[in-house]
C-alpha cells in the first residue's frame, strides 16, 4: 500500500530552497534532490501579477499551501520490456489509487481528463510516429479515442516511461481563481501492472487567500486478459 504524506501549512515558504528544506524536514525525505520536481511557482513564473501576489502574501504570512504525496510514487519503477509492450486492453478502473485528503484518479479517463469515465476498458495502441492512443470502450462500444503524438510533446524519460504533454488550466477548478498544471507519467511495472503517476501543481485563490497545492499520486490498473467483464486483479501491495 502507498504511504500517503499530506500536510497543509500556513505560511508556505515562497523561496524554492526554503520550501524544499521545509518539506524535507516535515517528511524526512533522504534525498532532497527528489524535491526538485516540486516547482510550484515556475509554471506561472511568466506572470508578474502572480509573482507580486505571492511575494506580498508571503511577506504578510498569508500564503497557504498543501503537499500531498504517495510514497508509492517513489517505489514504482518501469519495466522496460513490459512498458515497450504497453499496447493492449487494460481495465479502465484502478485497483489501487492514492487515498487520503486528496485522491488519486479512479480511472484512466479521469487521469487523462477525458469524458469517458463510464468506460470499462481502455485499449492502448502505439501510433506510427511513436505516440500513444487510448480508445475507451463501454461494453464493447467505443466512447472516444484520445491520441498523444510525439510532435505534441509526448516524451519517453530515461527510465523508459511515457510522459504525456502537461496540461495547464486557468479556469479555476478547485480554486476560485488561478491556474493548475497537471502531468501524467505512465509505464508498466515488473508485476505487469499499468501505473499512472499524476503530478499536479496549482496556484490560486481560496476565499481571499493565495493557495499553493502540490500533489503526486499513483493509480494502478490490471491488463484485461479474458472475456469476463472483470478479470482477477492483483493483490494490493
Amino acid at each position: 500500500m502507498g504511504a500517503l504524506q499530506t500536510t497543509c501549512t500556513q505560511p508556505f515558504p515562497t523561496n524554492v530552497a526554503m520550501r524544499e528544506a521545509a518539506i524535507h524536514r516535515r517528511f524526512g525525505f533522504s534525498d532532497v534532490a527528489k524535491m526538485n520536481q516540486i516547482s510550484l511557482l515556475r509554471f506561472v513564473a511568466t506572470s508578474a501579477a502572480w509573482r507580486r501576489l505571492v511575494a506580498g502574501a508571503g511577506a504578510l504570512g498569508l500564503l497557504t499551501g498543501c503537499v500531498s504525496m504517495d510514497g508509492r510514487a517513489w517505489r514504482e519503477a518501469p519495466d522496460r520490456a513490459e512498458t515497450a509492450a504497453i499496447a493492449g486492453t487494460w481495465q479502465a478502473h484502478a485497483f489501487y489509487r492514492t487515498t487520503g485528503e486528496l485522491l488519486g484518479p479512479a480511472s484512466i479517463a479521469e487521469a487523462l481528463q477525458v469524458p469517458a469515465r463510464n468506460a470499462d476498458v481502455a485499449e492502448i495502441a502505439r501510433t506510427t510516429d511513436g505516440g500513444l492512443s487510448f480508445t475507451f470502450k463501454e461494453h464493447g462500444d467505443a466512447l472516444l479515442t484520445q491520441t498523444y503524438a510525439v510532435a505534441d510533446g509526448l516524451q519517453r524519460d530515461p527510465s523508459g516511461a511515457f510522459v504525456l504533454p502537461p496540461a495547464t488550466n486557468c479556469a479555476g477548478g478547485d480554486l476560485q481563481a488561478g491556474c493548475t498544471r497537471r502531468s501524467v507519467t505512465l509505464f508498466v511495472n515488473a508485476h505487469r501492472e499499468l501505473v499512472l503517476v499524476t503530478e499536479t501543481d496549482a496556484l490560486g485563490i481560496v476565499t481571499i487567500l493565495p493557495m499553493i497545492i502540490h500533489a503526486k499520486h499513483v493509480s494502478t490498473f490490471a491488463r484485461k486478459t479474458g472475456d469476463a467483464d472483470v478479470d482477477n486483479v492483483p493483490l494490493l501491495r
